[in-house]
């Protein structure tokens, strides 16, 4: 029985870019139904009107930035995931992605960078991220005042053992079956702990309980 395609929109609007990335896709060991947009408004068309499962996204479009068609996919499907590929990696970029709902983030110069790796490693509940874009989260964190206001946060203690299981990676499927859980649970978990972190996605989750203390050392 054959694999089911995984759903990818590419949001860039560079040629070569978008000729870089459909070889990787086109080369990964994934079976892959790709749709390609160029632009903020045909990106948003193209959330409103398919499934995808995963966006790679640039952030810096003709008629405005990758990270609203982020924050819209995320609203409209919050199952999906998003990785940005771009060659902006200023500290404010950076962090609005990740608020978004981004879960990756790869500079478009960073010759290291593995992209198959990285599609899999957010595919596997991970957070793939240039060095350069990681330090800058790390000092962002770093120098964020304390949240006094917000330490009594009552994570259950469900929530507090699914905070730890993603800040190690885990899915949700891995994590069900590491807490002898249904499947369906796991969600309703992960959204609750968003509300009471006042997150939008894991990567944004587990920064967010790890600057507030929230994780095992």
């Amino acid at each position: 029985m054959a694999a089911t395609a995984l759903r990818v929109l590419v949001l860039e609007d560079t040629p070569v870019m978008q000729e870089h990335l459909l070889d990787v896709l086109e080369s990964w060991s994934r079976p892959t139904e790709v749709r390609l947009a160029e632009t903020l408004c045909d990106g948003l068309a193209q959330v409103k009107s398919n499934q995808f499962d995963l966006l790679i996204a640039d952030v810096r479009l003709p008629d405005g930035e990758g990270i609203e068609v982020i924050r819209a996919l995320r609203r409209a499907q919050p199952d999906a995931l998003a990785i940005v590929f771009s060659a902006l990696s200023d500290k404010q970029t950076v962090l609005r992605a990740i608020q978004a709902g981004a879960s990756g983030y790869i500079h478009k110069e960073d010759l290291a960078a593995d992209l198959y790796s990285a599609f899999e490693g957010i595919l596997a509940g991970g957070s793939p991220m240039s060095a350069v874009v990681a330090r800058l989260v790390v000092e962002s964190l770093q120098s964020s005042p304390p949240a006094a206001d917000r330490v009594d946060l009552h994570l259950t203690p469900r929530e507090s053992e699914i905070i730890q299981a993603l800040a190690k990676g885990y899915t949700n499927s891995e994590i069900a079956e590491l807490f002898g859980v249904s499947r369906q649970t796991i969600p309703v978990h992960i959204r609750n702990i968003y509300r009471k972190l006042e997150v939008k996605s894991r990567t944004e989750a587990v920064f967010e309980a790890r600057r507030l203390g929230l994780l095992d050392q």
